[in-house]
């Protein structure tokens, strides 16, 4: 396979649902969610690709930023 990389491009408020869904199922120890032990290792890579960008996640109001990205993701679409 090739070694180039692929670009996806999201919004922030994608990014930011993105992070928090990836960081919930990074920490579950249901290890049915993976056929292979190569799926987990990538959404770690991208978590923490996420985690170099994403900067809401350090914010004292984390929860309403998350919910505002949420909501602006669903009327969006």
């Amino acid at each position: 396979m090739s070694k180039e990389f692929v670009n996806i491009p999201l919004t922030q408020s994608e990014a930011l649902v993105l992070l928090d869904m990836l960081a919930r199922i990074n920490e579950t120890k249901n290890e049915s969610l993976f056929e292979h032990d190569a799926e987990r290792k990538i959404l770690w890579r991208i978590e923490t690709s996420l985690e170099k960008t994403v900067t809401e996640t350090f914010s004292p109001n984390y929860n309403e930023l998350l919910a505002k990205a949420r909501q602006e993701i669903n009327e969006a679409n």
